[in-house]
């Protein structure tokens, strides 16, 4: 069995952390369901003999529509907008925040390696795809990909640009035409796109980049990884094919 907690688990959305959050730093002292979650997981296999492994990845990205925290579907909804309103397709924010991207496709990987080694069984590791990753210095090679401008001014923000009524309804127009089977704009976001504007907050760029060690991971014999900005196309490329998005690409 595997549990997958975040980076929230060392309180960095409370307090400064260390750099790099290694998985041996003691409990942080904060108030989150993760302890209680893995305190109850942790009798039970004890009392019913299974095994398990504990994950704390980063920043995940898939094609889970509506979502609370994968910045992707954003992304993913914003080009599609701009494209279908011949609008620029310019970064809102105006920070270089450092992120440590998860692929989906490589925690898969991870939960099914640790299911069959016993280097991973009770064990708590980090994962990431391996790189770090800076969304202002690929926007313009994501915008080259997908055939559009990204200069310009921007919106303030993701929220208020999906807020208004014009993109909303642009939204359900393209869904309709290309036969997307998620036609409202606010079930396929979820609460994604304030995640993202929080993730690109002046704010959070501020502080010290929240960096994980993945070193416990690759020396128990998980060694897979991802470069994150082709990680980002590919989950947008499978997301056209799923009938999420219209042809980007």
């Amino acid at each position: 069995m595997s549990a997958c907690y975040r980076g929230q688990a060392y309180g960095a959305h409370v307090h400064p952390v260390a750099t790099p959050l290694r998985e041996d730093a003691p409990r942080d002292p904060h108030p989150n369901f993760y302890w209680l979650h893995e305190d109850e997981l942790r009798a039970t296999a004890a009392h019913a003999g299974f095994a398990f492994t504990i994950w704390r990845p980063q920043v995940l990205i898939g094609n889970a529509r509506g979502a609370a925290m994968n910045p992707i579907l954003p992304i993913a909804a914003y080009a599609a907008i701009c494209r279908e309103r011949g609008l620029l397709f310019a970064l809102p924010g105006n920070n270089a925040a450092i992120w440590e991207l998860v692929d989906t496709g490589l925690l898969a990987e991870g939960m099914a390696w640790a299911a069959i080694n016993l280097a991973a069984h009770g064990q708590t590791f980090n994962i990431t795809n391996g790189d770090a990753f800076v969304l202002r210095h690929v926007w313009d090679d994501l915008a080259a990909r997908i055939g559009l401008d990204p200069k310009g001014t921007p919106p303030a923000d993701f929220t208020s640009f999906f807020a208004d009524e014009v993109n909303r309804q642009a939204w359900a127009v393209l869904a309709k035409r290309n036969g997307l089977i998620e036609p409202s704009l606010s079930a396929f976001l979820g609460q994604s796109h304030h995640y993202l504007d929080l993730l690109s907050s002046p704010r959070v760029a501020a502080r010290p980049p929240v960096l994980l060690s993945t070193i416990k991971l690759r020396q128990a014999g998980f060694g897979a990884c991802r470069d994150s900005f082709a990680a980002l196309t590919e989950q947008l490329r499978q997301m056209v094919e799923l009938k999420l998005l219209p042809s980007l690409f």
